[in-house]
């Protein structure tokens, strides 16, 4: 806790957690070798739910789903801030805290070529899964199926914004399916979408439903694929919890490009179909296996011509009226805090970026499907 006298102390941190001088890169997570055992690496990088004897049974699968996330603003934030006990340190006392922030920004890679990444990706993917040793009913076969239609027919059309859960989180991605399919994850669609699907359900129309009518048409378990495109490496000390205060702010920063994903695995024999309606519903009513990303899949590759310092005017006018409000806040005996935000702009080369995120992606697919191949 921090009192009158200590003003100059507070400020003094304040200064200090303003990024440019405090911010250092952090650690390298550990590095995918391409060229060694997909399997023997899995273990590192990725993770699944305790759900994997539901895999046992399954032997041939479809592709219902797949989204790929490309990062526009990659942010984090840390805070300083009082402890539990701060009340009971003494009459009179105050203190200034601080909320810091840094932004990264993408720039050079246009929609057009996002959405011919995402096109590549999921049809990539599909091979993948092939060659981890799963019976894959071909995309074009899939189509044909009145249920596929339906399901294309019940999602949200892509490209769309999407920003991260979090009321204060400033991190947005572009969320693409490949070409002439839709998003219907509920996961990304919030809560009106959320309610659509509601309505949907109710009259046995929701994607939820298509997808499992789908299996069942196919007799083939389906397969979710979501991939995250992430161009910058943050790693924030966090906010003030539990009972002593913190009284530092450091966001550690860095461009490094990171792929990490997520992928369920519906076993058709946990599906279940009913009539209703005068017609046929199916849902999945039964564990899921979902394989997750532990750590990032990162690359090597340099896929940006340069860095630059986007801060703008208004945000360093509003770090320094802030900074003015919270002193003389304190001064008045009145606890207070001070907001700064870092900007950076990534421009980054097309083709590199390309070639980068490819690396990265296979990597994550492969070990993700031979895993699940693995515990069947």
């Amino acid at each position: 806790m921090l009192n009158k006298k200590n003003i100059a102390l507070s400020t003094a941190i304040v200064g200090c957690i303003s990024l440019v001088g405090c911010a250092s890169a952090p650690k390298a997570p550990p590095a995918f070798d391409p060229n060694a055992s997909a399997l023997a690496q899995a273990a590192t990088f990725i993770a699944d739910n305790g759900k994997t004897k539901a895999l046992k049974d399954i032997k041939r699968v479809v592709v219902t789903g797949c989204n790929v996330l490309f990062a526009e603003n990659s942010a984090a934030s840390a805070a300083t801030g009082d402890g539990m006990f701060a009340m009971h340190s003494g009459a009179g006392s105050s203190r200034v805290d601080s909320t810091v922030s840094v932004i990264y920004t993408l720039k050079g890679v246009s929609d057009a070529q996002q959405q011919k990444m995402a096109n590549e990706i999921c049809a990539g993917a599909e091979t993948r899964l092939r060659a981890a040793g799963f019976e894959v009913v071909p995309t074009a076969e899939a189509l044909k199926a009145d249920a596929f239609k339906a399901l294309l027919a019940a999602g949200k059309q892509s490209p769309f914004n999407f920003k991260s859960p979090g009321k204060n989180n400033k991190t947005t991605y572009n969320i693409f399916a490949p070409t002439g399919y839709t998003v219907y994850d509920q996961r990304y669609l919030g809560t009106v979408g959320g309610l659509g699907q509601a309505f949907k359900a109710a009259a046995g129309n929701s994607a939820v439903q298509m997808e499992g009518l789908l299996m069942k048409q196919l007799n083939a378990s389906a397969v979710s694929i979501n991939v995250m495109v992430d161009f910058a490496q943050l790693q924030s000390d966090g906010k003030q919890s539990g009972w002593s205060g913190k009284n530092s702010a450091n966001v550690s920063h860095g461009v490094a490009l990171g792929i990490t994903g997520l992928i369920d695995i519906k076993p058709l024999d946990q599906l279940k179909c009913w009539k209703r309606f005068g017609k046929e519903e199916c849902m999945l009513n039964g564990v899921t296996p979902t394989f997750v990303s532990k750590l990032p899949v990162t690359t090597n590759e340099k896929f940006y011509s340069d860095i630059t310092n986007a801060t703008t005017t208004g945000d360093k006018v509003a770090a320094g009226f802030t900074k003015t409000l919270a002193t003389l806040s304190a001064l008045s005996g009145t606890n207070s805090r001070s907001f700064e935000t870092t900007r950076y702009q990534v421009n980054a080369q097309p083709a590199a970026f390309e070639k980068a995120t490819n690396q990265g992606v296979n990597g994550f697919l492969d070990m993700a499907f031979i895993y699940a191949k693995s515990k069947q």
